[in-house]
């Protein structure tokens, strides 16, 4: 019995011998350097995980571990999005001027168009604005006063302001004229609309 003791306790040696000559030793060396790691700002678990994912047999141990929600850091998150929408006004901005900028140049093309084929359109619709705009003068404008100055001006000049005035300011303007001038006026007012 003595000598199966002795055979048993050589053949246990050399695997004790191995433990500790081999693993014990590859075990310190391991977790000396995964502790280093970490102190030097690795992640070292992640890092581990994504090594692990390729290789095949461990693979499926690494997989196990998806359950768990990765960590969001929100307030980055929401000073991203918060950059982002910012840009997308600054573009929408650029996008509104470039309109603006483009219908311009189309109503340029549009005058420049018109000048070439008929310059005295825009000579007449220069000039009906601005009776357009002294008529408007006329309505806020006392009445004697504004029958003085059409009583002053050319008869087509004057006929026009009145054709842009209202019923109610014409009539008080023409009843301040002298009434053959008023009856003048009239008279053409009615002519030129037939």
């Amino acid at each position: 019995m003595s000598k199966q003791n002795k055979t048993d306790k050589k053949k246990l040696n050399p695997i004790i011998w191995f433990i500790f000559a081999v693993i014990v030793p590859l075990v310190v060396i391991i977790t000396i350097t995964l502790v280093i790691l970490s102190m030097a700002g690795v992640n070292v678990m992640d890092w581990t995980k994504d090594k692990l994912a390729h290789i095949p047999g461990a693979a499926t141990l690494v997989s196990g571990n998806e359950n768990e929600k990765p960590q969001v850091d929100t307030n980055k998150i929401r000073s991203q999005v918060s950059q982002k929408e910012k840009e997308i006004k600054e573009l929408n901005q650029q996008v509104d001027d470039l309109k603006t900028i483009n219908n311009r140049l189309e109503q340029k093309i549009v005058k420049l168009e018109k000048n070439t084929s008929n310059p005295s359109l825009e000579e007449d619709s220069e000039g009906l604005n601005m009776i357009e705009t002294m008529s408007q003068s006329f309505k806020d404008m006392d009445r004697q006063q504004a029958a003085l100055i059409l009583t002053d001006l050319e008869k087509d000049t004057a006929v026009s302001l009145l054709k842009e005035l209202s019923n109610k300011v014409r009539g008080e303007i023409l009843g301040e004229m002298d009434p053959a001038k008023a009856a003048e006026l009239t008279q053409k007012l009615i002519s030129d609309n037939p």
